[in-house]
This record gives structure tokens, C-alpha cells and sequence, in this order.
């Protein structure tokens, strides 16, 4: 995942996307250090996760319902990791309540 993520731009631009998307809303009065601290964090959150699912689906579970909507893990599941014929089929949930 690591290298995916250096190495393909598409890719890094949508975990980045989402980190920044999600720490906007809780970025007031910190500085540009400490923003990028959260930005770093959390890319390595959703690589670890990543590989975590890309794990799960070698072990024969391909189908994975991901609470709550996650675009980035939607495109991973569409195989832009390089092999169309290993994706997995996701499903967000969002529980009305």
C-alpha cells in the first residue's frame, strides 16, 4: 500500500483528499506543522486499514460493508491497485436513525 501510495498520484490524491476533507472541520487555531502532523497520520491510518482489507480479501472475503461512506475505499475495492480480476465489492452504510 505504502509504495501504491508513493508511487501512484491518482491514489495519493484521494487518501489526501479525505484526510484534509476531514481535518478542515477541526482545524481551527492550529498551525501548518501541526496540520501536517494530522494530514501524515491519517494517510498512515487509511494505508494500514487498506492493507488490512486487502488482507481480509486474500482470505477469501471479498464482499466488506464499510459503515458510513469512504469514496477512497471504493476505489481500491474497483481494483485501481493494478489487478482488476482481485477486487472486492464493497458496501457503505449509513444507519438512519
Amino acid at each position: 500500500m505504502r509504495a501504491f501510495f508513493d508511487e501512484d498520484e491518482a491514489f495519493r490524491s484521494s487518501v489526501e483528499s479525505f484526510g484534509h476533507a476531514y481535518h478542515r472541520k477541526r482545524a481551527d487555531g492550529i498551525g501548518e506543522a501541526e496540520w501536517e502532523k494530522r494530514i501524515r497520520m491519517s494517510n498512515d491510518y487509511f494505508l494500514e486499514e487498506f492493507a488490512i482489507f486487502a488482507c481480509l480479501k486474500e482470505q477469501g472475503l471479498p464482499v466488506m460493508v464499510y459503515p458510513g461512506s469512504f469514496s477512497t475505499l471504493s476505489e481500491i475495492a474497483r481494483a485501481s491497485i493494478r489487478e482488476p480480476r482481485n477486487s472486492c465489492v464493497t458496501s457503505s452504510w449509513s444507519p438512519s436513525i
